[in-house]
């Protein structure tokens, strides 16, 4: 797409504003194929606004210039249709090489179950999120949750009271939980006005998870966003409070410790520095896209003002907390590869060896085969397992992409 001063600009059909933030608004664009959304900010809306396929790019400057306190000039308005604009398939002639998936971090996606068959399968689960419900229910759920494992759990026997056959029941009710999980997501976002799509299997971190593409909930305000995010929580909660209540009128603690166990991948959903649901909520809740980008940006900031190297940080309750979770969310990862390096450095040397040992019996299907065996050597790998994936991760990103980067698409 060229753009020069006689270029005439139109948008394409089915185009509505959201407002994200104070000073942000999204750009839907709804197309059955690929619905759009893209951030702009206020003046750039102003300057779409004038947007009446008559005008060219010199005329809609000046339009623009008269309505608004910022004075551009045709090479700014130029700059901002080549460089914010162009490539996401909101002009008629344009293409959509600049789109990006929102859940592009998980890989190997496989689409399990399609749209039209989760709109009508979502229905069901609607009642669930009239927001009285929605606070209600997960309120009296994380209470009576919170009441019964304080009194009838103890985290070492859960760990021993794993056999093959529990095994094969959790992982059938955690695993159909996960897929009412993405349910309660599409529910959400039908509930509030916004369309839910299709729900995929992929891989995050080494694990296999779920996901549905409910990228529509842009349009929603911050609150119903944030009961989007917390949709699949929700569900799962009320299953371990099923399970708790069965646990409470039959007295068999396989209930409890199956809500339990599911209860404890709820808790990891809610880490907000890895992108669970936990963190989509808290970008929802600030209203800030890009949270974790943003919020290192605003540390690297932080500390460049502190050093004395540049004057561009400004303090304020938004980027002050922007700046301690940026700190926070690298943090925890120099904190634990550093832990693994001087205090578990044993398991990281040996890992490649246990994998090997590992592989090598299991393959084999040797006399030190059985389920204990395979329970404590996963165990074991897990955590160097991790070390050895954020380092290669970190490394990929910091050296390999420096010298080799991936070229995009002209």
């Amino acid at each position: 797409m060229g753009v020069d001063e006689y270029y005439v600009p139109q948008l394409v059909p089915n185009c509505s504003y959201v407002r994200f933030n104070q000073h942000t608004y999204t750009l839907c664009i709804d197309d059955l194929q690929k619905p759009i959304k893209l951030n702009v900010n206020h003046f750039v809306k102003e300057l779409l606004d004038e947007i009446d396929g008559i005008k060219n790019i010199e005329q809609l400057t000046a339009a623009f210039n008269q309505k608004s306190d910022v004075k551009l000039s045709v090479t700014d308005t130029i700059t901002i249709f080549t460089k914010q604009l162009s490539g996401y398939g909101i002009l008629r002639d344009d293409s959509q090489e600049r789109l990006r998936v929102t859940d592009g971090y998980i890989k190997f996606k496989i689409t399990l179950i399609p749209f039209f068959v989760v709109r009508r399968i979502t229905p069901l689960f609607l009642a669930l999120f009239h927001k009285e419900v929605f606070y209600t229910a997960f309120a009296l759920s994380l209470a009576l949750l919170t009441g019964v494992f304080m009194v009838s759990i103890d985290p070492k026997e859960v760990y021993h009271s794993i056999d093959p056959n529990f095994l094969v029941m959790f992982m059938v009710i955690h695993y159909s939980g996960l897929l009412l999980h993405e349910f309660g997501h599409a529910a959400a976002c039908d509930r509030f006005g916004a369309r839910s799509g299709a729900i995929g299997f992929g891989f995050y971190v080494f694990t296999p998870v779920f996901y549905s593409d409910v990228t529509d909930a842009w349009r929603l305000r911050k609150d119903e966003r944030i009961i989007v995010d917390l949709g699949g929580i929700y569900i799962q909660v009320l299953i371990c409070a099923c399970l708790a209540v069965v646990f409470l009128i039959t007295s068999q603690l396989m209930f409890v410790t199956l809500s339990y166990l599911i209860a404890l991948s709820v808790l990891i959903n809610l880490n907000p520095f890895l992108r669970y649901d936990g963190y989509w909520a808290l970008s929802d809740s600030l209203a800030v896209a890009n949270l974790r980008s943003r919020s290192i940006e605003s540390a690297r900031l932080m500390l460049g003002r502190i050093a004395g190297m540049q004057n561009r940080w400004r303090p304020t309750r938004h980027t002050i907390f922007l700046a301690v979770y940026g700190l926070l969310s690298v943090g925890f990862l120099v904190l634990f590869l550093i832990y693994m390096v001087l205090f578990n450095y044993k398991s990281v040397i040996y890992f490649p060896y246990n994998l090997y040992l590992f592989l090598r019996d299991l393959i084999t299907w040797s006399d030190v085969v059985n389920f204990s065996w395979f329970k404590d050597s996963v165990v074991s790998l897990a955590i160097p397992g991790l070390f050895y994936y954020l380092l290669i991760k970190s490394v990929y990103k910091k050296v390999f992409l420096k010298y080799f980067p991936r070229h995009e698409k002209p």
